[in-house]
This record gives structure tokens, sequence and C-alpha cells, in this order.
């Protein structure tokens, strides 16, 4: 498997060497390069969290222009709610009443703080006695301090690390298919047409987009995720180099 990797990354029209290869190969090789590009984002989650450092400043800003400037305030270990609080963030749905949702909920209780999934509560938390939050305060101290309150009691529930990973996980794999399904439709509308079957082209196409993975994962280790982008453009390079030898819709060898 690791030979594909690298004979595909250094000789992307080498590929037609495993055009036969089974489809559990096929599987195998590609759930194995989700796993290995998805190492990363294990390691930060298990060292930072489910909100990690790269995305605390948008927590933070989601937070302040949710909750605050509102008549709200938490004091004495008790929740005084005049406006509703309703808003989403990642796989997080925070609110202050009952709602159906997928997601993973939040809910602000008079209280305390109660996670929920499925309407099934798995963690509570009462506020400290000690918190005072005026959320008409919109200072960095006030917004820090309640972001943070939130972050902590998120972090506390181990299951929430576990459904987080594997939906990055299925994210990943979902994102790597989707992108293989979208440049092979494009080589065949472009003017590297080949004569090959929808099915056989698809099969290269998660074998081209290991490019698209590989990349996507120094991003992601290097903290660079707002350059992405690149690794789309990149994968769709590879795509070009190897379809040039279908120019004009040619065939090669006996395929």
């Amino acid at each position: 498997m690791i030979n594909r990797l690298i004979l595909i990354l250094r000789q992307p029209r080498q590929i037609l060497t495993y055009i036969n290869d089974s489809k559990g190969v096929v599987f195998l090789y590609m759930m194995l390069l989700i796993f290995i590009t998805f190492l990363p984002s294990l390691f930060i989650l298990s060292f930072q969290g489910v909100i990690d450092d790269s995305r605390y400043s948008q927590f933070y800003e989601t937070v302040q222009k949710e909750m605050f400037l509102k008549n709200n305030t938490i004091e004495n270990g008790m929740l005084t709610i005049e406006e509703d609080i309703d808003f989403t963030f990642d796989i997080f749905r925070f609110i202050n009443n009952d709602a159906i949702s997928y997601q993973i909920q939040i809910q602000f209780l008079e209280s305390g703080m109660s996670m929920q999934i499925s309407d099934q509560e798995i963690a509570f938390s009462s506020y400290d006695s000690n918190l005072f939050i005026d959320f008409n305060d919109q200072s960095i101290q006030s917004v820090s301090a309640f972001t943070r309150y939130i972050e902590n009691f998120i972090e506390s529930v181990g299951m929430i690390s576990i459904i987080y990973g594997f939906s990055l996980f299925l994210s990943a794999l979902f994102d790597y298919i989707f992108i293989t399904l979208f440049l092979t439709l494009l080589m065949s509308f472009s003017i590297f047409k080949s004569t090959l079957h929808f099915k056989k082209r698809f099969k290269i196409g998660l074998y081209l987009s290991s490019s698209y993975a590989v990349f996507n994962m120094l991003t992601i280790l290097f903290q660079f995720e707002a350059l992405q982008f690149f690794s789309l453009l990149i994968t769709y390079f590879y795509y070009v180099s190897f379809y040039k030898q279908f120019k004009g819709g040619a065939s090669v060898g006996k395929v």
C-alpha cells in the first residue's frame, strides 16, 4: 500500500499499473490512506481538545456575537434569561429551551448546563456559585471567562472527543470521495477524455486523490488550513497529468 502511495505521488501516470485492482484492495487502500492522513487531527484532538487553539478565536467570536449584549445574567449559581439563546458552532447547538436537533445540544438551564444527544442527557454541570456573568458586559474579560467556562464543560465529557473524532474521520472520507467524483466527472467533460469505463476512471480517481489527502494532512499538521484550496489545485494537476495521455479520446494499451 505504501508503494502505491509513493508511486502515485511521484508518477501519477503509472497508476495504470493498478487499474485491475479489486474493489477490496482499493477500499483497503482508501481507508488506510484516510486513517494515516487523519492522524494529525487525532493528535491535535488528543492534546488540544475538541475546540483546539486554531478554532478558539472563532468560538470566542461566536459566543460574543450570540450570547452577549442580551439581558441575561448568571449570579449565585443561577441563570436569569430574558432573551432566548439559540445558535450553532461546529457539531454543537446552544439553546436555552427544548428543541429537536440532530446536533449535540448544550442547554443553558436555570441552574446549570446540560449536554444532550437525541434528547438524552449525557452530562450536567451546575453553574459555579462564584461565577458572575452580566451578558450586557461585552468586555474581553467577561466574554473570555464565559467562553472558557463552556469550553471546559465540553472538554470534561470524554464521550464528546470520541464522537468528534469519528465525525472528523467520516468528514475526511466523504470529502475524499466527493473530490474524487468531482474531478473524475470534470475530466470526463474536458479535452482530456478517455475511452475507459467510468468505474475504472473512478477507481483511478481514488488513487489520484491521494495527493489531496496527503496535502490536506500537511495543512492540518502545520495549522495552515486556509491553504486547503491548494490541495484541490494540486490534485487537479495530478488528474491532468494522468489524463493527458488520453487527449483526443485515445486509449492506452488494452485497458
